[in-house]
């Protein structure tokens, strides 16, 4: 792994643990974590749109 996107690696176990805990505990339901998924995809796909140059934001 690179050594430089290891803490984006260990920040996103971390919420995926926090995700899975508060479905286990019925703080939150599976509809609203995979809403909650599908705009963090989202969000995380436009960005590497703008980091690479890819300015087709409009498209999606």
């Amino acid at each position: 792994m690179i050594t430089e996107i290891e803490p984006f690696y260990a920040a996103r176990r971390e919420m995926i643990a926090r995700w899975v805990e508060a479905l286990r505990s019925g703080r939150i339901s599976r509809e609203e974590a995979q809403d909650e998924n599908a705009a963090t995809g989202n969000a995380m796909a436009s960005m590497a749109d703008l980091m690479l140059g890819r300015n087709d934001i409009e498209a999606r």
